[in-house]
C-alpha cells in the first residue's frame, strides 16, 4: 500500500548515499544480512521502515557500548 508518491523501499544506491559509504560496503552488508532487505530475483529492496529501525538500533547499541566503556558512568545493573 503506497501512500501517494511516498516510496516504501530504498535501492542499494539510495541507502549508500544515506549512509555515505561505498557501493561495495552496501552490497557486502546486504549479502551478509547486516542491512534488512528483501531480494526479488537479483534485485535488493531495502524497506524504509526496517532500514531506519536497524539504523536506530545500531546507534543505540553504539551509545550503550560507549556509556559502558566510560569509567565515570555505568548503566544500572552493570
Amino acid at each position: 500500500m503506497n501512500r501517494g508518491d511516498e516510496k516504501l523501499v530504498y535501492s542499494p544506491e539510495e541507502a549508500r548515499h544515506l549512509l555515505n559509504c561505498s557501493r561495495s560496503v552496501i552490497y557486502d552488508s546486504l549479502r551478509r544480512n547486516i542491512i534488512p532487505h528483501i531480494k526479488l530475483g537479483r534485485k535488493y529492496l531495502i524497506p524504509k521502515f526496517g532500514f531506519h529501525r536497524w539504523l536506530d538500533e545500531a546507534a543505540l547499541s553504539s551509545e550503550v557500548a560507549r556509556l559502558n566503556s566510560d569509567t565515570s558512568y555505568r548503566l544500572p545493573g552493570n
